[in-house]
């Protein structure tokens, strides 16, 4: 912190980051909780930014934050956090990559019975 004369303050703090994400994939529809770590997080300031789509984020530490992924995801996209700290940038410097893939559907599962103890090959077919 520094002051000047006292009429001001000013108190020079390392910005926040990330620099991993779990999973780093989720499925299409939205809904996936991705646990973010990063450095400098912020409780009740701090969002989870996907490319450019501002969701809330729960700000565990000021190491790890949790956000659910937004529904309108298209494709692969940039993971930023974002808070008042880094107002000029819009977000950290640094981000992840998040990406959200259709959901698998199981529709046969052949055979559909096997031996209790175990070593029957099952084919499984689905989109």
């Amino acid at each position: 912190q520094m002051s000047m004369g006292g009429a001001a303050e000013f108190e020079y703090r390392e910005p926040e980051s990330v620099y991993g994400v779990m999973p780093d994939t989720g499925v299409a529809g939205g809904g996936t909780v991705a646990w973010v770590a990063g450095k400098m997080l912020v409780p009740h300031t701090t969002q989870c930014v996907f490319g450019d789509l501002r969701v809330a984020a729960e700000v565990v530490s000021s190491l790890l934050m949790a956000c659910e992924s937004p529904s309108s995801l298209k494709a692969v996209v940039p993971l930023w956090s974002s808070s008042s700290q880094v107002a000029a940038h819009g977000h950290s410097t640094e981000s992840v990559k998040f990406s959200q893939e259709a959901e698998l559907t199981v529709g046969v599962v052949e055979p559909s019975i096997g031996q209790s103890s175990g070593g029957t090959m099952v084919s499984i077919h689905g989109e």
